[in-house]
Formats: structure tokens, sequence, C-alpha cells
């Protein structure tokens, strides 16, 4: 901004003191505000377009902030539908409660409960007074509610899924979903902070402590350190893979000699430097089915 000439049609800038100030505090706003109030001097006339390298810098600090923008927006959706979670897990652990005080007993998990739910009220309508059962069938109708919002939210994830190419790459690994995806790349940012696979498991807390003195090192359980959402989406993945997913030797023989979760962590633990890899192709990360443990 420095040395470029004020449009003469300004009312706020008369004299070159008045430009001097305008422009040397601009530079004191944040990456985001000072692309946002270029953006608006130049809509409204006050500065000539710019040209040349201020041109490119400008557009660069405008894709920067909205790429900012959009990530931490994907990761607010996914707190939203967390937090809605927590409140359908409450709201059905409730009335699954109350319900069994007067004899009736339903199945846990919420795909479950929905299919004996309503055949439960047609039951209890005939024994229990009318003011509990409609009540409950109001609970049961806030439960719904909640659903829906989490199934719009889920909807908005899928749409920002489709749209990115980083997200479809990561999807493509066995265990990874919707979920997983959306939250790896808004969590990733550049890939290119991260130089192997790795260094982003020790973000996530998938690698073990360690602890010892005198060149001696343990390796204790994992450190279940960083951001724990994304974490507990890769160990929810690794889970279903190893269950579900198809078999390696690598993961046939990890079987054989380790314990069930030990082999969903260090699956779970393998998982960051692919999905780095299908962010950036500049990491050279290894398969986890050819890496040793």
């Amino acid at each position: 901004m420095h040395g470029l000439p004020v449009s003469a049609n300004c009312p706020f800038v008369s004299n070159g003191v008045s430009t001097f100030i305008v422009l040397c505090f601009s530079w004191l706003l944040p990456l985001s505000a000072r692309a946002s109030l270029m953006t608006c001097v130049r809509w409204y006339g006050r500065l000539p377009p710019a040209t040349g390298k201020r041109k490119a810098q400008w557009e660069r600090e405008s894709a920067a902030s909205c790429t900012v923008k959009t990530q931490q927006s994907i990761l607010a959706l996914h707190r939203m539908r967390a937090q809605l979670m927590k409140f359908r897990i409450m709201q059905t652990n409730a009335l699954r409660g109350m319900l069994y005080e007067f004899g009736e007993i339903l199945p846990e998990g919420y795909q479950p409960f929905t299919k004996e739910i309503v055949p439960a009220f047609a039951r209890i309508s005939e024994r229990l007074p009318a003011i509990l059962v409609d009540s409950s069938r109001e609970q049961w109708a806030r439960v719904q509610a909640i659903s829906e919002d989490i199934a719009s939210l889920e909807r908005r994830l899928s749409n920002e899924l489709r749209l990115s190419v980083e997200c479809r790459r990561i999807a493509e690994i066995p265990g990874v979903g919707l979920l997983t995806a959306t939250a790896t790349v808004a969590a990733i940012g550049d890939p290119a902070t991260f130089h192997s696979g790795r260094e982003f498991a020790a973000l996530l807390g998938l690698v073990p402590r360690q602890t010892g003195t005198g060149g001696r090192i343990r390796q204790l359980g994992l450190s279940k350190r960083g951001n724990t959402y994304l974490r507990t989406l890769l160990m929810h993945g690794a889970r279903s893979a190893v269950l579900r997913g198809a078999r390696t030797p690598w993961l046939d023989d990890l079987l054989a000699r380790r314990p069930f979760n030990v082999v969903v962590a260090a699956v779970a633990k393998n998982w960051p430097g692919v999905s780095g890899q299908s962010c950036h192709d500049k990491h050279d990360t290894m398969h986890p089915s050819k890496r040793s443990n």
C-alpha cells in the first residue's frame, strides 16, 4: 500500500499527512481484517485498483483468509454436531430409564431404541396414566428434532466433502468416512507443516509417552494429548477397519502378537501419514502394511 496514490474523490483523505497515517496504520491490522479493509477501500473508490506485485499479494491474503474461515466453519459444524449428539444421548437415556421404572425394558443404542420405542408407547398407553404417556411422547419428539438437526449438519458436511478434493482423497482410505475426512482436512490446514506422518500422529496424541534417564528410554502408553475429537474419530475408524475391513499380512501378524486395542491404536497411528500423503503428494509416506512395529 505504501506509495500508492489516493483517489482525489476520497472525502476522508485530504492531504499527504492523512494519507501517510491511513496507509501506515492499516498494516497493524490482522491478515483477514487487512484483506477485508483493502477490498472495501477499493470498492468505494478510495484507492485505484492494485496492479503487479501488490495485486498478487492482496489476492494471496484474501485466499488465505477464505481458507482459514472455511476450515474454522467446518470445525464449528463438528462441534455443534458433537454437542447435539450429547443432548440426544441424554434424552434417550432419560426416557429409557423412566420407562424401565414402569417395567418397560428398551434396548441400548439409538437405532435399536428407535425400533422399539413406538411399540412401547402402545403398550404403556393401556396401563399407565395419560399424563406420563403424553410427556414421554413429547420427549421422544424432542429427540427426533435433535436427530433432524444432526442430519442437517451432516448434509452440510457432505456438501463440503463433495467440493473438497482433499476430503475425497482421504475418504477413500478404508475406515474413513464423512466425519473423519472433513475433520482431518480442517485440522491439518497446510499439510506441508508436517514433515512426516509421525508428527501429525504426535499432534493427535497417538504416539507413546517416553520417560527415562541416563540414556535409557522407556515407552509407555499413548500420550493422549492434542486434538481429542479427531483422535477419537481415528480410533473408531481404525476399529471398524480392523473388524470389517480387508486383512493384510501386516495386520494378521500384528493381531497374532498384540492385543486387539493395541492393534487398533497402531492402525490409527499410521493413518495420519496416509492422510497427509492424500492431502499433499510431496510427503513420502509408506503404507501401513509395509511398516514394522
